[in-house]
């Protein structure tokens, strides 16, 4: 039965509920590295979500657009991230963390101007990209789609973020 928040299926947003507690039990016995990140958070929930869906939406690109991921919205995505980086970056910078001064002698420096592109890449291609494709854009739209509730959605899915980062805290 298609749902018609968002044309997704509720055996998917099930198999998606159920694939995160499954995820989060894992993650208390073993930690990943980022390269996992990539097949557990990426990969996996593609695969799932390749075998779930119907035949005329199994193609890559019906599966991204469901994981919101689509053409015209990269780049302001991108652009936020920057500014978000940058922010992050002087709060911490100004005595925000425990390591200001070691980013205050990288600015000083002038390593910056390589530093924070190089990190910023890194962070994007690892951390970033992975968790948010996996916690905003497979599991957010399909407990959306469950509950009819973008509220709801964005709730349990921040709920269930947090509870992914306990084990590495």
């Amino acid at each position: 039965m298609a749902l018609p928040v968002t044309g997704l299926t509720r055996r998917e947003a099930w198999w998606a509920l159920g694939y995160v507690a499954v995820y989060l039990a894992y993650l208390t016995v073993a930690l990943e590295s980022e390269l996992l990140h990539w097949v557990t958070l990426v990969v996996l929930p593609m695969v799932l979500v390749r075998f779930l869906r119907p035949p005329r939406t199994r193609g890559v690109a019906a599966i991204l657009v469901s994981f919101g991921l689509q053409r015209g919205n990269l780049w302001r995505g991108v652009g936020w991230a920057a500014l978000a980086t940058l922010a992050i970056g002087v709060f911490q910078g100004m005595g925000g963390s425990s390591h200001a001064e070691e980013i205050r002698d990288v600015v000083r420096s002038g390593r910056v101007l390589w530093a924070l592109p190089v990190a910023f890449l890194a962070m994007l291609l690892t951390a970033g990209f992975t968790e948010e494709f996996f916690f905003r854009g497979f599991l957010q739209t399909r407990l959306t789609a469950l509950s009819g509730s973008r509220l709801v959605g964005l709730v349990a899915s921040a709920l269930l973020f947090g509870m992914y980062h306990m084990p590495y805290a």
